[in-house]
């Protein structure tokens, strides 16, 4: 059976397990009864992050970036991986300059996002962009977006927007991997927890910044930012604590500013999706 029909089928049925259709959306390749049987029967909890990891050892496209997400737009352009191609209007890949070493990473479209085909152009994206621009930034020549999913998250195409569940996640990981192979930002600034799952098992605090030296970068570093999701922050603002969290705002983007002259790409994207750890835990039961 292929995959995206036993995601269509399945996926939300009352009765089905999480291991199954948890293996089945992270599986290269489409995997009929017979085999699914024989793939989950070789899931155990000792070799379980091995397993998440080889499954999801996508090969590198190589190119300058706008290439390569080219590459990713025709590979990923009619995806029907998950429940989600159902309801969507257009997939959503980039926005913002390929060239930026920095890329601000979000859950998942909403219904304008939905329509035009672009991150961040509905009510929070133009409020990202504001915040961005108050404090010297500008959020097309200086940044680039993505999401962690290309579809828009939601049960029904009139039903409001939700964050992305973990199948979700999974079933649109290999386009979220090569997006930022594509794009190796030095600076990830992550909107809302949800991204956070990109990075961290237990997220740090909000509005702070990491820099991490992974292994691959021979001891090169990255820095990881952890932000307010602009949607939290058109719902507070007015509210108690609104004036709190604005300060806390523009001083995180005065540093990202400080952050941005001179800034160059990484040489290669050095880091797995950590949330897929979350999927092994959830498939052996850990």
């Amino acid at each position: 059976m292929p995959l995206h029909v036993y995601l269509t089928e399945h996926l939300e049925s009352p009765g089905v397990s999480a291991s199954a259709y948890l293996a089945t959306a992270t599986s290269p390749e489409p995997l009929d009864a017979q085999a699914l049987a024989q793939h989950m029967h070789q899931l155990t909890p000792e070799p379980a992050a091995r397993f998440w990891h080889r499954e999801l050892a996508y090969p590198e496209i190589p190119g300058p970036p706008k290439a390569v997400l080219e590459t990713v737009r025709q590979l990923y352009g009619n995806c029907s991986h998950c429940h989600l191609s159902s309801r969507r209007t257009r997939i959503c890949f980039v926005k913002g300059n390929p060239e930026a070493a920095c890329t601000f990473i979000g859950e998942g479209p909403g219904k304008t996002e939905d329509i035009q085909g672009v991150p961040f152009v509905g009510v929070s994206g133009r409020l990202q962009d504001a915040i961005c621009e108050e404090n010297g930034i500008d959020p097309i020549a200086d940044i680039s977006w993505i999401n962690l999913v290309g579809c828009r998250p939601c049960k029904f195409r009139w039903s409001d927007d939700r964050p992305p569940t973990l199948v979700e996640k999974l079933a649109c990981s290999e386009r979220t991997l090569f997006l930022l192979r594509a794009l190796r930002p030095r600076v990830s600034v992550c909107l809302g927890k949800e991204a956070t799952g990109l990075f961290w098992d237990d997220p740090p605090d909000v509005w702070t910044w990491t820099t991490i030296q992974p292994p691959a970068l021979g001891g090169d570093w990255m820095v990881v930012g952890y932000a307010r999701h602009p949607s939290y922050l058109s719902r507070t603002l007015a509210a108690p604590g609104g004036a709190r969290e604005l300060h806390a705002a523009r001083r995180f983007y005065g540093e990202l500013r400080e952050r941005l002259p001179g800034l160059t790409k990484l040489p290669v994207w050095p880091l797995p999706l950590q949330y897929l750890s979350e999927a092994g835990r959830v498939v052996t039961g850990m």
